[in-house]
């Protein structure tokens, strides 16, 4: 399979994004912040926010430089091949977990909320399920 050949649009990207940011910065992220920070956590998710908005930027000044080469090349051109080649298997890994952990989410409200009765792990299978049959089939987002 060529990987290069599929590409997502803009809109279906946003969509995607959005998806993302809501789910982690409205359900997640305010309470591990709130429980660490206590009562600074207001200065913690700003300051994270500067943070991540500088990634974002240069995340976006290097696909600018490059256009035609994914993230993993990107990032071995300008940091060289050994240094490219760590923060690309960490950028990898960190997406693998994040994985792991929204499908553990989805199993605990699942089984907690909607369906106590029915085990976590048959829940996380479903889901593997349809994760692998959406990537494989493709064009996820046909209303995009």
């Amino acid at each position: 399979m060529n990987f290069r050949s599929q590409q997502i649009s803009v809109h279906q990207f946003t969509v995607l994004v959005i998806i993302y940011v809501i789910g982690d910065a409205i359900l997640i992220l305010p309470s591990m912040i709130a429980y660490e920070a206590k009562k600074d956590a207001w200065l913690a998710a700003i300051f994270s926010l500067v943070i991540g908005m500088f990634f974002v930027w240069l995340i976006f000044l290097v696909s600018r430089l490059y256009p035609d080469l994914t993230i993993i090349e990107s990032n071995k051109k300008v940091m060289g091949k050994f240094l490219g080649s760590l923060v690309s298997i960490m950028y990898l890994s960190y997406s693998f977990i994040y994985a792991a952990v929204a499908l553990r989410e989805v199993g605990d409200f699942l089984t907690t909320e909607m369906l106590p009765d029915t085990p976590i792990e048959a829940i996380h299978i479903l889901f593997v399920i349809i994760v692998i049959m959406a990537t494989r089939l493709g064009n996820f987002c046909t209303l995009c």
